[in-house]
């Protein structure tokens, strides 16, 4: 399957345990997974503009921030999954 360089966002909702489960109003998710073989020949600068957009606080709580995962980034390119709101 071709991949298109373009993440698709897909909708997921907190498992049904309770200790997992999350309030109603940040009961949806979007999990989105990506990867580019690209040449970076500086990815301390693609690391710290990373940084600078996923920065973006979680809405019901600010001191967190509204995305999970992790992203990694190396000369040979980049690959990641993160997941948030849909506003994230």
């Amino acid at each position: 399957m071709a991949t298109t360089g373009r993440a698709q966002p897909y909708p997921m909702t907190h498992p049904a345990s309770p200790a997992l489960a999350a309030p109603a109003a940040a009961a949806a998710l979007w999990h989105t997974a990506f990867y580019k073989f690209v040449p970076l020949p500086e990815p301390q600068s693609v690391v710290a503009l990373l940084r600078e957009l996923t920065a973006a606080p979680h809405p019901a709580n600010p001191a967190q921030s509204a995305l999970s995962g992790s992203i990694l980034v190396a000369p040979e390119g980049i690959n990641g999954m993160l997941a948030g709101p849909q506003p994230a």
